[in-house]
C-alpha cells in the first residue's frame, strides 16, 4: 500500500509540474501574440521598414531592443551580463523566422526585407537608409573581424555574399549571386564571382533617387 501511495504522489507531482509549465508557456505565448508581435510591427513601420510581416517583426524587435542593448553593453559588471541575456532572448524570439540580425548590427531607416529566409548580418555590419536586402544574403566579417559597410539606397540581390571590410557606395546595385570582396563605388552595378563593376552610373528604373537622397 505504501508503494502505491508513493507512486500516486509522484504522479501527482509530475502532473502539477506539467500544469505549471504549460501555464507558463501559455502565458508567454499569449504575451508574445498580444504584446510583443504587434509592438514590433508598429515599431518597424515607424522606422519605415518594409517587407513581409515576419520581416517587419524581426526588424521591429531589433529597433525596440537595440537602444537598451547598447546602453547595457556600455556599462560594466551586471549590466553587461544583462546585455548578453537580452541578446539570447532576442535570438530565441527571432530564430524561427530565418533571419540572423544581431542587436549590435546597425540598420538605417527604411530597410526593405522582402523575406527573412537565409539573411545573415554580422554583428558589426552597418547598413544605410532605404536599402533592399533579398533572401539568402550574407554580410559577414573576415578572419580579423572586419565587417562590410553598406551605403544608402543600396540594392543587394538574392544569395549575395559580402565579406570583410568592403564598402558599398550609395545607390549601388549588387546582382543576385554575387560574391563581393572589394569596394564598390556609388551608383555602380556589380555582378559575378568575384564581384566586378560592369556598369557605372547605373540607375534602377523603379527607384526615386531624388526623393531618397
Amino acid at each position: 500500500m505504501g508503494v502505491l501511495l508513493n507512486q500516486q504522489s509522484a504522479f501527482d507531482t509530475i502532473l502539477f509540474a506539467l500544469a505549471i509549465g504549460g501555464g507558463i508557456v501559455g502565458f508567454a505565448t499569449v504575451a508574445w501574440l498580444l504584446v510583443v508581435l504587434p509592438s514590433a510591427v508598429v515599431c518597424a513601420k515607424k522606422a519605415r521598414h518594409r517587407g513581409s510581416w515576419w520581416a517587419l517583426y524581426v526588424l521591429g524587435l531589433h529597433e525596440l531592443l537595440r537602444p537598451l542593448h547598447r546602453q547595457l553593453r556600455q556599462a560594466p559588471g551586471v549590466r553587461y551580463k544583462l546585455s548578453r541575456f537580452l541578446s539570447l532572448v532576442y535570438q530565441c524570439l527571432t530564430i524561427l523566422f530565418g533571419a540572423e540580425i544581431p542587436l549590435t548590427t546597425q540598420i538605417g531607416k527604411g530597410l526593405f526585407l522582402p523575406h527573412t529566409a537565409g539573411v545573415i548580418l554580422a554583428g558589426l555590419v552597418k547598413v544605410g537608409d532605404n536599402c533592399v536586402i533579398c533572401p539568402g544574403v550574407v554580410l559577414g566579417t573576415d578572419g580579423r573581424g572586419h565587417p562590410p559597410t553598406i551605403g544608402h539606397n543600396v540594392y543587394i540581390g538574392a544569395n549575395v555574399v559580402i565579406i570583410g571590410p568592403v564598402t558599398v557606395g550609395h545607390s549601388a546595385t549588387i546582382g543576385a549571386g554575387t560574391i563581393l570582396t572589394r569596394d564598390i563605388p556609388p551608383l555602380a552595378l556589380a555582378v559575378g564571382n568575384p564581384g566586378t563593376v560592369v556598369k557605372e552610373n547605373y540607375r534602377r528604373t523603379y527607384h526615386n533617387y531624388a526623393n531618397e537622397a
